[in-house]
């Protein structure tokens, strides 16, 4: 009889072992695992283009919008009146350029985030790059690529970056900053030093949309097409 009754006591406890068991260690669901993903609002492409050090020193003078849904800005605009607005050795400067400047964006490419580059400053530079980069979001965009060529029989490697607000009367606010990123010999200094930049802006900040010009004289420069863009911001100023 005393053995029954043991069972029956040992059966009637058994729901208490358990229910003390899962309130002690609680059986929580398995967190998943999420793999890491590159950044989705930054082209990386960027610093292939800059060095990073040389971008966060233009920041501080010019904008640079990430973002990987840049606006679409085909389209030809006038920079009028042109100025150099910072020089990285001289600081702020207010020194209008000789010429307007025409710059022209084509074939833009939603899907791979390129488009093609066109500058045209008065009758003497055409400059031209192709498969050149932009990034950004809602309005404001950034274009920028690498240059690479001789001037004034110096080789050397160039940064450009473009940077505005679309708007339906053109671009507002628009920056154009180029840097030296490599230069050989230069005994005479013709060309700026490796690391400085200028900064050219529309003074009334607004390019307006405009059309393309004639040309009405020879190109003096024997760049080619794929390398001579920007080159004629690099000589020094006297």
């Amino acid at each position: 009889m005393k053995n029954y009754l043991a069972l029956f006591v040992m059966a009637a406890m058994l729901p208490l072992f358990y229910s003390c068991d899962e309130q002690d260690n609680p059986v929580t669901p398995e967190t998943p695992v999420v793999p890491e993903t590159p950044s989705d609002n930054k082209d990386e492409r960027i610093n292939e283009v800059i060095p990073e050090e040389i971008r966060s020193k233009m920041e501080e003078n010019m904008p640079i919008y990430d973002g990987v849904n840049p606006p679409n800005v085909e389209g030809i605009y006038l920079i009028s009146p042109a100025v150099i607005a910072y020089d990285s050795y001289e600081g702020v400067v207010d020194r209008n350029l000789r010429d307007d400047i025409y710059i022209k964006f084509a074939n833009q490419d939603a899907e791979k985030k390129t488009i093609d580059f066109l500058l045209k400053e008065g009758d003497y530079h055409d400059s031209e790059g192709d498969g050149v980069f932009i990034s950004g979001e809602g309005n404001n965009f950034t274009i920028y690529f690498n240059t690479s060529g001789t001037d004034a029989d110096i080789k050397i490697k160039t940064a450009t970056v473009v940077s505005g607000t679309k708007t339906e009367n053109g671009i507002k606010d628009l920056c154009m900053g180029a840097v030296m990123i490599e230069k050989g010999d230069d005994p005479n200094n013709l060309l700026v030093e490796v690391g400085r930049y200028r900064v050219v802006k529309d003074k009334d900040g607004l390019c307006e949309i405009a059309e393309w010009p004639a040309s009405t004289r020879k190109m003096l420069n024997s760049y080619s097409q794929a390398t001579k863009s920007s080159f004629w911001l690099f000589r020094t100023i006297k």
